[in-house]
């Protein structure tokens, strides 16, 4: 089980400014993409956009969806087409779960950010790599992945703050591109995933019911892997009036605000609240943590409490209704591969082969265009704004037709 929270304070990890690393790991990318991430094609739209904020000599700040661990790698492709690497932000804990990891991530041009409390320190760094401009740098403002690659999560606060700061007595424009991921399978994902739903049904001794719908089968494999995952508090699911479609997401909805003691009327709202819930669970229990060196059995037990803590916040993104509203194929194995990967703690790769579409939006001058366009950075709805411009990528993408 990767190790996720440590009981040493956190310290900020600088990035490597070189780029040989980079240039190394080029020559092994063309085997390792379609061999190891199962990723065989690619499209970049909109690259044009940020070669002309390079043309402008501006400091580029992208801020792209996050819908899996392979993103990364996806925006290490985008940086080899544009001709310049990037420099990007990473969970402090991605740095600390292996010497050679966080070696490497560094060296790639990676620094740290301590997701769950103020970080004052790579704010700084930000705003001075904006200032320099010789590479542009990548955040994910969503903060952590939540396997909806349709969907872009509300997102967290930062980004408004060193968009701020850079744009202070800066020597060059301030550019801010949003960005949008999106992955389409090349070949059909369901037979894979029908095995496999297959295969847990016998290891927890259900009835087999491989003759049902594919919409039917993965609501009964959510219903049971949630109550798994988050054991007693989530009994309810187990209610044998499950025939309606709305009953898995307002049940789950309701568990969890009743966890979190939130009290929202509307469906986006109770799922902002529990999240804000989680986040701030997370952030007592890591000053707990911290409180622990030395003595194994209280970290231990602060340990477990935060690895449940992050099954609540997997389940948050578990939606029924998401996968009803277009069951498409790539929902489908979103929505379970969110399970699979809570109840094994590894990655789900991809079943099947897709093709990685990375759409890069116009680029936003901040000093003349910001008001302009919604986007000031000194106003309350810039996070709300920039979402909606990452979510406007993301659709022209899915609106299009699919690879054949």
């Amino acid at each position: 089980m990767p190790k996720r929270y440590f009981s040493e304070p956190y310290q900020f990890i600088s990035p490597e400014e070189s780029t040989w690393a980079l240039d190394l790991i080029r020559h092994i990318t063309p085997l390792y993409f379609p061999l190891v991430l199962n990723i065989k094609g690619w499209q970049f739209p909109g690259l044009g956009h940020l070669l002309d904020s390079y043309k402008k000599q501006a400091g580029i700040l992208l801020c792209s969806n996050h819908q899996s661990g392979q993103d990364p790698f996806v925006l290490g492709k985008l940086a080899e087409a544009s001709g310049r690497w990037f420099h990007f932000l990473a969970s402090h804990h991605l740095f600390k779960q292996s010497d050679l990891l966080g070696e490497l991530l560094r060296r790639m041009g990676g620094y740290s950010i301590f997701r769950d409390g103020p970080d004052l320190v790579s704010v700084k760094k930000t705003v001075g790599l904006l200032r320099e401009g010789r590479r542009a740098v990548l955040v994910f403002p969503e903060g952590t992945y939540f396997k909806q690659n349709d969907r872009v999560a509300p997102l967290q606060d930062g980004v408004s703050l060193m968009l701020r700061q850079a744009m202070r007595n800066s020597s060059r424009p301030i550019r801010l591109h949003a960005v949008a991921i999106k992955y389409w399978f090349l070949e059909d994902p369901m037979p894979e995933l029908r095995q496999k739903w297959t295969r847990m049904q016998r290891d927890w001794q259900l009835e087999d019911d491989s003759g049902e719908d594919d919409l039917v089968r993965l609501e009964r494999v959510l219903r049971q892997g949630v109550m798994r995952l988050l054991g007693p508090a989530a009994l309810d699911l187990a209610r044998p009036d499950f025939p309606s479609k709305e009953n898995f997401d307002t049940t789950l909805r309701s568990i969890m605000a009743r966890e979190f003691e939130v009290d929202v009327t509307t469906p986006e709202g109770t799922i902002a609240a529990i999240w804000q819930g989680i986040r701030k669970k997370r952030q007592e229990l890591i000053k707990e943590l911290n409180q622990t060196q030395g003595d194994n059995d209280a970290e231990d037990e602060v340990q477990g409490k935060l690895l449940g803590l992050l099954h609540w916040e997997n389940a948050l993104s578990l939606s029924m209704d998401y996968v009803r509203e277009k069951p498409t194929a790539e929902r489908v194995w979103e929505t379970f591969a969110r399970l699979e990967e809570s109840l094994t703690d590894r990655e789900s790769p991809f079943p099947k082969p897709v093709e990685a579409v990375v759409c890069v939006g116009e680029g936003v001058d901040m000093a003349t265009e910001a008001k302009i366009m919604g986007l000031d950075p000194q106003g309350s709805g810039f996070a709300v704004a920039l979402r909606s411009r990452m979510q406007n990528l993301l659709d022209t993408i899915t609106k299009g037709a699919p690879p054949a």
